[in-house]
């Protein structure tokens, strides 16, 4: 079962919330700058706020801060993946996420930057970048309906999450049990390897479960995944599942296929 994720928003300061240099330092830590040096940054943001007389900044302000005292190129890849964070943190869907840039631009780190952010939050994450190469992390999505001694899918190989480097990624929310059954994230790869496109991939892999069940159950499962090629698809039995895909520039949410239309209440 997944859960809502909590996500801290950029400590610009204003309304409510002053600023804060350790919650900035923590942020721009998050991102993978040295803890030494994010207090730095932190720090010469306040002293720039308190010389304008202002109680807040803006991240194109932070950028500039940034270089100053990172250096222009990691200042500005910093503050980049700051962004990029944000965005996605506020979409609470499991996420793929595409990488481009010319080979050299940091690409890799950036990836496991934002894949180990959000691995502490339960998030489901596939990667990719320019050259394909994939990448794909999970985690438990905490004690919620859970009893004690139950092992679910996310640390079961195949089943929660599966990556395979040659042909694509694929992972799965909801009912972990039936996921196990099927063991799910590696059959939605393989039918990836037999051509098959990630839309078609998940949504065999739902049918396939509902085989051993029929078309009336109350309960929901999702197939995400992602194959060499960047291409994407979801899957879910029940209506109304969608996921969240970031190119490198812009965040959006695509609805999944499904198999069952959802009563409306």
């Amino acid at each position: 079962m997944s859960e809502r994720r909590r996500t801290d928003p950029i400590p610009l300061g204003g309304g409510d919330e002053p600023y804060s240099k350790g919650l900035m330092a923590r942020a721009l830590m998050r991102v993978g700058v040295s803890a030494v040096r994010a207090y730095e940054v932190a720090r010469r943001i306040e002293q720039d706020m308190l010389s304008r007389k202002q109680e807040s900044t803006e991240l194109d302000r932070v950028e500039e801060l940034a270089e100053d005292v990172l250096g222009e190129g990691e200042g500005q890849e910093a503050v980049r993946d700051l962004r990029r964070y944000s965005d996605l943190a506020e979409l609470d869907l499991p996420i793929i996420v595409l990488i481009g840039g010319a080979t050299g631009t940091g690409k890799t780190v950036t990836l496991q930057r934002i894949a180990e952010g959000f691995s502490t939050r339960g998030v489901p994450v596939f990667m990719a970048d320019i050259k394909g190469d994939l990448s794909g992390i999970t985690t438990t999505s905490g004690l919620a309906f859970k009893i004690p001694g139950r092992v679910g899918d996310s640390p079961l190989i195949g089943c929660g999450l599966y990556v395979d480097n040659e042909i694509g990624a694929a992972g799965s929310t909801g009912v972990g049990e039936e996921c196990i059954k099927v063991v799910g994230a590696h059959m939605v790869v393989e039918h990836m390897r037999q051509g098959m496109h990630p839309r078609e991939a998940t949504l065999a892999a739902i049918k396939r479960v509902l085989s051993k069940h029929g078309p009336n159950v109350t309960w929901n499962l999702n197939f995400y995944a992602m194959n060499k090629q960047g291409q994407h698809g979801g899957a879910a039995i029940q209506s109304g599942s969608t996921y969240a895909v970031h190119d490198g520039t812009s965040a959006k949410i695509v609805e999944s296929a499904y198999v069952i239309e959802r009563k409306k209440s």
